[in-house]
């Protein structure tokens, strides 16, 4: 192989290994979310929880209080919404966020929020 080619493959392993960071999927875990914190060992936690979460735990139609059960209190919230930090994402500098949406105390939609 000459110099060159083991340049250009060191170059494609790179890229795929920068691509890959921060993409690992973890199983829910409603106690690990609720107790989060922000560290360097637990920086993405809940960013690769979320899939998960979304898959196979249905939020629509649940009450205010079923998300507290499940997701504990948010971060953020209003009389419509809750917002729960993601952490980052790692994509760059970009932070995740869980919007629940309410009407009538019920869930009527989410979204995730990557930016």
């Amino acid at each position: 192989m000459t110099f060159n080619n083991k340049i250009a493959v060191f170059i494609i392993y790179s890229i795929i290994l920068i691509s890959c960071n921060g993409q690992k999927e973890s199983t829910f875990d409603s106690e690990k979310w609720k107790n989060w914190e922000e560290t360097e060992s637990t920086l993405f936690l809940r960013w690769e929880m979320r899939n998960d979460l979304i898959e196979n735990y249905n939020l629509k139609k649940l009450s205010k209080k079923d998300v507290i059960k499940l997701l504990g209190e948010p971060e953020n919230e209003s009389k419509d919404n809750f917002r729960y930090n993601l952490g980052p994402t790692g994509k760059g500098i970009n932070y995740g966020t869980l919007i629940i949406k309410f009407e009538n105390d019920t869930v009527k939609n989410y979204e995730i929020h990557n930016g």
